[in-house]
């Protein structure tokens, strides 16, 4: 098989995708959109079907990308059965091959590097129109799905006490308010009004200090920040499955703090 032709099949939100571009930059191989397939992988791997809030397909000048056709849709499901039977695909550093297409998450630094992460910040930065503001504020990520397992929640909690006790202005971004006001309601003040995810995202990419979980759509916020010297301190649990990626980003940047 021709390396040159390979291709990486799109998957997940748009962090996740973004990951899967950088990959794709890193290694010269096209990326597969999956048009018309996102029901066959939510099916099959579970995954679920996010609204795009990036147009992912207008990010051409760092990697070759097309919409997914009939050859690709006949051996997608071979892709995905490879994937699921291994049971394995959710660690970040796994991906599975089939013909000359691959899958996986590539979210290890293991799979890119500091180049192809700040190639794809530039096209991001470009195609939303970021830039930083002159605001000095600390910012929480919460998901919904952050308070579904006991670890998480735990790392949650152990996060929002460091938060609480930051003396910066503090901002909180989230996509369950409801859930956020139930387990921790002295935070219920401090939700920005973001009106959309685009919103969200610069609140987050222009933070001094950002407290992280294992949100993807936070990674690349937080990497914006940091890489445009507008993020100055990251704060992190020691179990995050994407420290040795922020390790990488905050090399020399700025400071990267563990908590237990």
């Amino acid at each position: 098989m021709n390396l040159k032709n390979k291709k990486v099949w799109l998957g997940g939100g748009v962090g996740n995708k973004l990951f899967q571009l950088a990959y794709c930059f890193e290694n010269n191989y096209t990326a597969i959109y999956p048009n018309k397939s996102e029901k066959i992988s939510e099916l099959t791997l579970g995954w679920s079907r996010h609204k795009d809030w990036l147009n992912i397909l207008s990010i051409k000048a760092i990697v070759k990308i097309r919409n997914e056709n009939v050859v690709d849709l006949i051996c997608l499901p071979l892709l995905f059965l490879l994937g699921k039977k291994s049971n394995d695909y959710y660690i970040p550093e796994c991906s599975y091959s089939i013909f000359c297409y691959e899958f996986g998450y590539f979210q290890h630094s293991k799979s890119i590097s500091i180049t192809s992460i700040e190639k794809v910040c530039i096209e991001v930065i470009n195609k939303i129109s970021w830039q930083p503001d002159t605001n000095n504020y600390s910012v929480f990520h919460f998901r919904g799905g952050d308070f579904l397992h006991e670890n998480s929640l735990l790392q949650s909690g152990e996060l929002v006490d460091s938060f609480l006790s930051d003396k910066r202005e503090q901002l909180i971004v989230t996509n369950d308010v409801h859930t956020l006001g139930r387990l921790y309601p002295e935070c219920r003040g401090l939700v920005a009004e973001g009106k959309s995810e685009v919103e969200d995202f610069k609140v987050l990419s222009n933070a001094k200090v950002v407290y992280v979980n294992d949100s993807t759509f936070l990674f690349w916020a937080v990497a914006i920040g940091v890489l445009n010297g507008k993020t100055t301190k990251v704060i992190i649990s020691k179990g995050n499955n994407l420290l040795p990626l922020y390790a990488m980003i905050c090399d020399n940047k700025c400071i990267l703090e563990e908590v237990l």
